[in-house]
């Protein structure tokens, strides 16, 4: 320690923050050369292991999230949104996506069950072509943002 002490007055550093951060920063390199692996031939191969456990106990977490309480309470909402998308045709008894729900899945609006509904039903103007009727759903007006002033 007395060498470090040295080498900050040799330097003059008076910055309170520096001088602590390099105390640290040794005090760091110190432990790490005492440290058992430092020297270590496998150092390589522990690493690599190391992440994989990483790697696994995150996915434990999230399998335990999955059967937790909270993702079990979430399971009714979830439940609902199925059950009236198969009710108004988006998907059949077997969760396979139809068409209506394609089409809704391919809309950006908000509002994309009320839009592919007024698109199969046809309650758009019948003059307009497919195309048209399509384009007026998808292309719809942008609100523009409003930056407050700083």
């Amino acid at each position: 320690m007395e060498y470090h002490f040295k080498f900050v007055s040799y330097l003059k550093l008076r910055d309170v923050v520096l001088v602590a951060t390099y105390h640290k920063w040794t005090k760091l390199l110190e432990k790490m050369s005492q440290n058992q692996c430092h020297g270590c031939i496998k150092l390589e191969e522990h690493l690599k292991s190391a992440k994989e456990m990483k790697k696994h106990k995150k996915e434990v977490h999230a399998l335990q999230f999955q059967i937790s309480d909270d993702a079990l309470q979430q399971m009714p909402d979830f439940q609902g949104q199925i059950d009236v998308r198969k009710e108004i045709g988006y998907i059949d008894k077997d969760l396979v996506v139809q068409m209506k729900g394609r089409v809704a899945c391919g809309m950006n609006s908000g509002e994309e069950l009320i839009c592919t509904d007024y698109l199969f039903e046809n309650q758009l103007n019948d003059d307009l072509e497919p195309e048209e009727a399509v384009a007026l759903i998808v292309v719809q007006p942008q609100k523009s943002l409003v930056h407050p002033k700083q």
